[in-house]
């Protein structure tokens, strides 16, 4: 009678769940699929407008009174220049 020793099984089964995890997701995907059924037509010489319509203008053409200022810093509020 001959002592064998088995050897754990585990390092078997993480490798093939692991190749079997990365194979399955990608069946009946193709990288030639695209994102948009159209390409998107960007015009870049268009006038930036916010969600109102209203065009955007240069921040240097932007002014608040000095009782617009004390407002905002009564309120707690935060501004940020984008």
């Amino acid at each position: 009678m001959s002592d064998s020793i088995q050897r754990p099984r585990w390092p078997a089964l993480i490798a093939l769940s692991a190749a079997f995890g990365l194979v399955v997701p990608s069946q009946g995907v193709s990288a030639a699929d695209p994102f948009f059924d159209a390409p998107i037509d960007f015009d870049l010489e268009a006038a930036e407008t916010d969600p109102h319509g209203n065009s955007a203008v240069p921040t240097s053409t932007l002014s608040l009174t000095a009782d617009e200022v004390a407002k905002v810093r009564a309120g707690g509020h935060k501004s940020a220049h984008l």
